[in-house]
């Protein structure tokens, strides 16, 4: 049981992780690709 909510915690963690670099690229992209 432990286990699996170790696994959970560490899915979701790397969920947001991913999440945020996605956002900080796009961030990245839109401050760079200004005209």
């Amino acid at each position: 049981m432990s286990k699996h909510l170790k696994a959970l915690e560490t899915g979701m963690m790397m969920r947001l992780q991913t999440k945020d670099l996605c956002l900080l690229q796009r961030r990245q992209k839109l401050l760079t690709g200004r005209p």
